[in-house]
């Protein structure tokens, strides 16, 4: 939470400067709020949650996947999201973890949609030795090279008139987890990316 109050407050910053910027594009401050608004709702919820003992449960990978395509429906006219059926979707989340786990997907899928309209992205969980990899596919043609080594980085951003702080808040929210989020490969075509939950670190059931 103290993360997302450091970006909060940067996002701050840019609204306040926004009539000095050239080609500033006012709904990209309006979707970075309201995402990291419906973050901190969700995270601040379950944690009161699970401190009050009320309500803990857990949720699928399925339903998980679920929830990123309802939550990423406000840009999805731009592409279509495509869910791999797998036996790990039955695998199980906390709630707390799983309110984590959901904004990094959203961002992975809504970066690649506003990427190239018409995008394709593709969903699937895996089992691994050491828990399950989470692997977000699209074809919205992909990261130059110069680019790759500054994706999670706050002040970078390949979206004309973007923050940067959409990937840059999955990768701490990944720390948070004790998961692991990288990219696999990126070329002409599209994009990987790879979210890897830890057995334990994670809280896989």
């Amino acid at each position: 939470m103290h993360s997302l109050k450091n970006h909060l407050t940067q996002l701050q910053f840019i609204a306040g400067q926004a009539d000095a910027k050239k080609n500033f594009d006012p709904s990209d401050l309006r979707t970075i709020h309201s995402q990291m608004r419906d973050l901190v709702n969700d995270s601040l919820l379950s944690l009161q949650e699970i401190e009050d003992r009320k309500n803990f449960y857990e949720l699928s990978i399925g339903e998980i996947f679920e929830g990123v395509e309802k939550r990423a429906s406000s840009v999805s006219s731009a592409g279509r999201l495509m869910i791999e059926d797998s036996e790990v979707l039955h695998e199980k989340l906390d709630n707390l973890h799983s309110a984590l786990l959901t904004p990094i997907l959203v961002s992975l899928v809504e970066n690649a949609f506003q990427a190239k309209a018409g995008s394709i992205v593709r969903m699937k969980a895996v089992r691994e030795e050491r828990g399950i990899a989470i692997f977000v596919m699209d074809d919205s043609g992909g990261i130059p090279v110069t680019e790759r080594e500054f994706i999670f980085d706050p002040s970078k951003s390949r979206k004309k008139g973007g923050t940067g702080l959409g990937l840059a808040i999955a990768k701490q929210l990944a720390d948070c987890l004790a998961a692991e989020l990288g990219l696999v490969e990126s070329n002409a075509s599209g994009s990987v990316f790879v979210i890897r939950l830890n057995n334990h670190g994670s809280s896989i059931v």
